[in-house]
């Protein structure tokens, strides 16, 4: 997957197998799914994605990204500057994780220890 740069004004479609909110301290504990029809959307200054409903978040409500892969889920997690759920979402392979995460990298949002090492493919 290439992430176009710029992104497009209508925004770039990530494929995502299934999405999740999650509680932020217990990113793998769901207590909302959606592999019907999830979604995350990125712009130039936000994404938007969908678990239960659509949401916004500009780039800066980002505390800090996640990111997990095991058995064939490869996942980003987004952790909110407030409240205490995270957006989980399942990108379905390897490179697109990496891709993503070079994505916000270059946005410059905090990583976890585990998002920088599957960046850097450790």
């Amino acid at each position: 997957m290439t992430i176009p740069q710029p992104l497009p004004d209508t925004g770039f479609p990530i494929p995502v197998r299934a999405s999740f909110t999650v509680f932020k301290r217990y990113p793998l504990l769901a207590i909302a799914s959606n592999n019907l029809a999830p979604r995350l959307l990125l712009f130039e200054d936000r994404l938007e994605h969908r678990v239960i409903v659509f949401q916004s978040h500009a780039y800066s409500d980002i505390e800090k990204i996640d990111a997990r892969q095991r058995f064939a889920a490869h996942n980003i997690i987004f952790h909110w500057r407030d409240g205490m759920f995270a957006f989980n979402a399942n990108v379905g392979d390897a490179e697109s994780l990496r891709c993503l995460l070079v994505f916000f990298a270059a946005r410059q949002i905090p990583f976890t220890e585990e998002a920088r090492k599957i960046m850097h493919g450790e």
